[in-house]
């Protein structure tokens, strides 16, 4: 299968809508580790995972430890990204979500049901393939 080079991020997933989902009303922006392998722009997914929101400010910002994620790492596995729950009606990071994500890493915010993605260069594009195997090189 060759990828579309209209995107920055090409992500393969089994399945989209239970993997970003928060339940429950908004009280605290909610956070989840992507881990998976990367491929140059190719993401393929193997776990999302909820880590403890550290902030002294939860319901306004978010902070995650090291130690709260490394279990969730195995052989070959890297942090993908970080997804975290804005209240309703905020779909866009905020400037510190852009400049608080680490470089190298994809951050994802969840409003209402949907995501918007950004990396420290700012909003970025994903492609959602429903796959399970790995692109080919363009």
């Amino acid at each position: 299968m060759l990828c579309d080079s209209r995107y920055d991020v090409v992500m393969y997933v089994v399945t989209i809508e239970p993997l970003w989902g928060f339940s429950g009303e908004y009280s605290i922006e909610t956070v989840k580790v992507i881990i998976g392998h990367t491929y140059g722009k190719y993401v393929s997914i193997t776990s999302l995972e909820e880590v403890p929101n550290r902030h002294s400010l939860p319901a306004e910002h978010f902070s995650i430890h090291s130690r709260d994620v490394l279990p969730y790492i195995e052989d070959g596995e890297n942090i993908i990204g970080i997804v975290h729950r804005h209240p309703p009606k905020t779909p866009m990071p905020s400037i510190n979500d852009i400049l608080g994500i680490p470089a190298g890493l994809l951050g994802a915010v969840w409003c209402d049901g949907e995501v918007s993605w950004y990396t420290r260069n700012g909003i970025t594009n994903v492609r959602y393939l429903l796959s399970r195997s790995k692109c080919q090189s363009m």
